[in-house]
This record gives C-alpha cells, sequence and structure tokens, in this order.
C-alpha cells in the first residue's frame, strides 16, 4: 500500500515545490485530535488519494503542538486544517475534514486555480487596528461583551459548544465584581457538574459540543486542566464554595495519575479522545487499555501545570505539590535554555524553535516560585525576551530569522501575547522594584492598544493586564 510521503516545514519541502512548481498540501494536525484521526484512516489511507497527492502536490504535515507559529498564521479554523498554499507559501484554498472524494475534488479545484493563476495570491498576514484611547473604557468594553455572550442557563459563553474560555475566566477572577462572581460561579459550577468533566478518572475534556456542557469531544490536554485547576482554587478562595476546592482536587489527582512522568519529573502533553472507553464506567474501563497519551514535553503545557501545583501547595497547603513542580521547572531550566533563548519542546532531544510565549511563561513559573535564584533567572530570561522580541515598544510572537517560510517572514503582534508580556512585566517590578520593567510594561500598553478589538471576548487578557497596571501602588 503506498503511502503519501509527508514532509517538513523546512527550506528543502518549499524548493521542492519551487523546482517541481507544485502547490503545497499543507495538514495541520495534533496528536489528541479525533477528525486528525479519522482524516487519516478515512481519506489520507486511500490509494487513489495517496497517488494523486503525491503526483500533483508537495504534501506537508505540521504538529499544530509542536508548531504554533504555524497554526496560528495556517489554521482555517480548527483540526484538521487542509491548506493549499502556492510554492511561495501563500493560500489558495482550504478545508477541514474531508471524505475521499470529497478531498478528490477539492484538490482537482485547487490544483486547477493553481495552474491557471499566474499572479501571487493576495492573502497577506495583516493585523486590524483599533481606536482605543482610554484604558478604563476598554476594560468596561470588554466586561460588557462577555456579559452579552454570558449564557445565563447553563454558564459559559455562547449558545452552541461550549469551551472553557481560560483568559476571560481568570479576568472575571481578577475583577471581583459582583456581576462577574455571579457569572464565575454559576460557570464554575456546571462545568463541574457537566459532562465535559470525567466523573471516573477526573479531568476537563477539550470541550463540550453541547449548550448545557454534555457531549464533549473526548481528548484531554494538559495545558486546560492546568489552567483549570489554579482557577477553581482562585475560585475556592473567592466564594469558599466546596465544591470548587473537590474539583480542583480531583483534577490535580488525574494530572498526577496520567501525565506526571515520574522518573523524569516533568509533565506528558494530552491523552487521546476515546468515546468508546470514556463512556464507560471505571471498572469496565479499567478492564481496557488507556487511550494513548502523548509523552513529549511541551515547556508551555509544563509551565501551566508548575504554575497550578505551586498555587495548589500554598492553597492546600501540600509541600509534595510545591516538590513536583520544582522538579518539572528545573527540568526545563536545565534541558530547554541556551544561549539564543528558550525551547519549545523536548522529545528525544529540544526543538530549536523560539517562541515569545514560552519565554513569557517560563519567567511567570520562575516568578511563582517566590525564591531568589528563580527570580534573578527570570530577569536573565526577561533580557533575551527582550533581545529577540522587543520591538518599536510592542513584543512579535517569533524571533526574525532568514529560515521563516511562508507567513512566518511576518512576524505577528499577538495582542493576547502582549497581555502577557505586560503582567510578566509588572510582576517583575513588583517583585523586584526595578522601574525599568514597569516603564517596559507601559510602553507596551500603549502601542499594543491599538490592536485589541474592545467588542471581541478574546481581549479579556488585555482587560487583566490593565487592571494589574492600574493597582500599582506605584501609579497611586
Amino acid at each position: 500500500m503506498y503511502k503519501i510521503n509527508w514532509l517538513a516545514w523546512d527550506k528543502e519541502s518549499f524548493a521542492k515545490a519551487k523546482k517541481e512548481n507544485k502547490p503545497i498540501l499543507l495538514d495541520i494536525s495534533a496528536v489528541w485530535c479525533y477528525w486528525c484521526h479519522r482524516l487519516d484512516e478515512d481519506t489520507y489511507d486511500n490509494e487513489e488519494v495517496i497517488k494523486f497527492i503525491n503526483n500533483n502536490f508537495i504534501p506537508i504535515r505540521v504538529d499544530t503542538d509542536k508548531r504554533p507559529d504555524i497554526n496560528t498564521r495556517y489554521n482555517l479554523g480548527g483540526w484538521p486544517t487542509t491548506a493549499i498554499l502556492d510554492i511561495e507559501g501563500e493560500i489558495i484554498s482550504g478545508a477541514m475534514y474531508l471524505s475521499p472524494y470529497q478531498m478528490l475534488s477539492f484538490l482537482e479545484n485547487a490544483l486547477s486555480i493553481y495552474k491557471e493563476s499566474n499572479k501571487k495570491i493576495q492573502t497577506e498576514f495583516i493585523q486590524q487596528k483599533f481606536e482605543n484611547k482610554d484604558l478604563n473604557k476598554i476594560k468596561e468594553d470588554i466586561f460588557n461583551e462577555i456579559k452579552i455572550n454570558y449564557d445565563p442557563y447553563f454558564g459559559g459563553f455562547g449558545s452552541d459548544q461550549k469551551f472553557p474560555f481560560h483568559n476571560i475566566l481568570e479576568f472575571l477572577l481578577e475583577l471581583k465584581d459582583s456581576e462577574a462572581k455571579e457569572i464565575l460561579i454559576k460557570t464554575l459550577t456546571n462545568m463541574a457538574a457537566g459532562e465535559i468533566f470525567d466523573k471516573e478518572e477526573y479531568g476537563f475534556y477539550r470541550y463540550a459540543t453541547q449548550q448545557n456542557w454534555s457531549k464533549p469531544h473526548y481528548e484531554k490536554l494538559l495545558d486546560d486542566n492546568s489552567r483549570l485547576i489554579s482557577t477553581y482554587l482562585l475560585a475556592y478562595k473567592l466564594t469558599n464554595i466546596e465544591k470548587f476546592k473537590e474539583t480542583a482536587q480531583k483534577t490535580i489527582a488525574f494530572i498526577l495519575s496520567n501525565f506526571l512522568d515520574k522518573e523524569k519529573s516533568y509533565f506528558y502533553s494530552s491523552q487521546d479522545a476515546d468515546e468508546e472507553y470514556y463512556k464507560l464506567p471505571l471498572k469496565a474501563r479499567q478492564k481496557l487499555k488507556k487511550p494513548n497519551i502523548d509523552k513529549i514535553l511541551f515547556l508551555d503545557f509544563n509551565c501551566y501545570a508548575i504554575n497550578s501545583f505551586l498555587l495548589a501547595s500554598e492553597m492546600l497547603n501540600n509541600e509534595e505539590y510545591e516538590g513536583i513542580a520544582l522538579n518539572a521547572l528545573n527540568f526545563l531550566l536545565k534541558n530547554l535554555i541556551n544561549n539564543e533563548g528558550v525551547l519549545h519542546f523536548y522529545d528525544t532531544s529540544p526543538s530549536q524553535s523560539y517562541l515569545l510565549k514560552n519565554h513569557l511563561l517560563l519567567i511567570t513559573s520562575l516568578l511563582n516560585t517566590n525564591q531568589e535564584k528563580y527570580i534573578k533567572k527570570a530577569e536573565e530570561i526577561m533580557q533575551l525576551t527582550i533581545t529577540n522580541f522587543f520591538n518599536k515598544d510592542v513584543f512579535y510572537d517569533i524571533k526574525e530569522s532568514d529560515d521563516n517560510l511562508g507567513y512566518l517572514k511576518i512576524r505577528k503582534i499577538d495582542p493576547e501575547q502582549n497581555s502577557l508580556a505586560i503582567k510578566v512585566l509588572i510582576n517583575l517590578y513588583k517583585k523586584t522594584n526595578k522601574k525599568e520593567y514597569f516603564e517596559l510594561a507601559q510602553k507596551t500598553i500603549s502601542s499594543v492598544k491599538e490592536f485589541i478589538d474592545p467588542h471581541s471576548l478574546f481581549s479579556s487578557s488585555f482587560a487583566e493586564s490593565i487592571m494589574l497596571y492600574k493597582n500599582l501602588d506605584y501609579l497611586k
């Protein structure tokens, strides 16, 4: 049986596309993604599809967790993403899951467009700007947007499928407003009671397909569960609702049982969706093989886990959790930093991609230890971050490099990552009392606010960073 000749996203693959004058078929998938597995089994194993792709395209496969920089530029609405690119990396056409016959029709049409068009397809990566002036007004507009989209019946946001939108929940926690508190309590209560939470082995699934948090997609991710541990613990501190503490403890138990590499001390990244397995009661599950766990270490996911275990250690008075967090942190410091910066993942060896988000999250974890030696290390990494990603009073998501291909030639000003940078700089200022961090945060706020959509739920991270900035004693 023939197979598709999948290639890597690199200069050699792009050179091959130019030499053979063939469009690129870019497949963005994930180890944990149910429909990605279905696409492989239903479509990419079909002999006609295989032959057509191998004869007419340069097929490139990218793992979304390993290459979030590519995913953020080429994802067309979810996973799997099937994007057809010209030889320069411009998008010609795109789709998601396709059956074999749908795929053949889609590919024939894309090939026809590629052959008939001599001009460059203009789908340049452009960032929208907004007329934002007053920081308080931005925060109010974002909170109003959250209230408009809030589901008063089941909690959460929207009236269709439900995700645990972490940035929104974290912003609501910081607001400490009575209306925000009501939204938070309703959402967290119904999430914990809904089918999105596994009542047998614990842990949260990635999202629910129904408004009432039922019929979930069954993959479980380390970052989702880690961030929800922190959210539930902080909500317990705010409300004293025992169920929130219990949910956090059960989620910790899930991570310790499934995601902690006890020998190397770091955390695994995800567990596959398996609807038949997860619908069974615990005793029936125990007779079966568990869904596959992806054992690759992703630095960003591990930082979320470290943060949640440090918080759990403090709030639940459990020294073991602090030890687990520090062991994982020390592994990252030993294996995923070099003279150029912070690396993204560790499989048999560390990757060589440098992303802004990883630098910021590692600094966050270092600061959360409240230990002098780690705070000093955080300052060292902050200097690398400024060198690699800061330009004209704003942070860019990737390093500038001659090796960047396609849309990666255009560095992105990501509002969410800049919001995280503001929080990191403010916390560095609070830990060290060095005015330079405050001034850098101030410059970043002034520059990035024009990229913030005040009528988007997904701007809540910036609203949170504004609150941290406004609450600084320095301004009072």
